[in-house]
C-alpha cells in the first residue's frame, strides 16, 4: 500500500487526487468488512476466511502487475485491503481462542505490537524497494511473505483452549 502512491504520483503521473481515491478505497476495504468478518468466520471457519484473504492478496498482485491506470491500482489495493481484513480479523480470532481468558488482553496487545512493528518496517522499506527494484519486481517479491503466510495457515494447527 505505501509504495502505491509513489507509483501513481511520481511514476505514472496520475496525480494526487487519483492517489487519494485509491488509498481511501483501500482503507475502506481494510476496515468496513470488520462489521461482517466475524460472522463470516463463524459461518465458514477461521482457516477458510484466512485462506480467502491470502487468495485476495494473490489476485491483488496479479491485478497490480496487469496495468498502471487508476482502475488497476484501485482494484489491486481494494483487494489487498479486503485480504488484509480477512487475515487480521482471522488472526485476532486465533489469538483470542488460543489464550486463556485472563491472558487474552495481554496476548492481543503483544501480538498487535509485533504486527505493527512489521507494518512500520514494511512502510519504511517500501520507498527503498520501489526505488531500487521497480514496481513489478517489488510486487512479485510480496509473494514470498504471502506464501509463508499461506503455508502457516495450512500447516499450523493452533491449539484452542476451552474456557472452563
Amino acid at each position: 500500500m505505501t509504495a502505491t502512491p509513489l507509483q501513481i504520483v511520481n511514476v505514472c503521473k496520475l496525480g494526487d487526487s487519483v492517489s487519494a481515491t485509491v488509498i481511501q478505497w483501500h482503507v475502506i476495504a481494510m476496515f468496513a468488512p470488520s462489521f461482517f468478518t466475524g460472522s463470516i468466520i463463524n459461518f465458514l471457519g477461521n482457516r477458510k476466511v484466512m485462506i480467502m484473504g491470502v487468495l485476495l492478496y494473490v489476485i491483488s498482485i496479479c491485478v497490480g502487475v496487469m496495468g498502471q491506470t487508476i482502475e488497476y491500482f484501485w482494484i489491486s489495493l481494494f483487494l489487498c485491503g479486503l485480504g488484509w481484513n480477512f487475515l487480521y480479523v482471522g488472526g485476532s480470532d486465533i489469538i483470542a481462542k488460543s489464550a486463556l481468558p485472563e491472558e487474552r488482553a495481554k496476548v492481543q496487545g503483544v501480538t498487535d505490537f509485533i504486527i505493527f512493528i512489521f507494518v512500520a518496517s514494511g512502510s519504511f522499506l517500501a520507498g527503498i524497494l520501489h526505488n531500487n527494484l521497480g514496481w513489478e519486481i517489488m510486487i512479485f517479491y510480496t509473494s514470498i511473505p504471502i506464501s509463508i503466510l499461506f503455508l502457516s495457515i495450512v500447516f499450523i494447527n493452533p491449539r484452542e483452549i476451552k474456557a472452563i
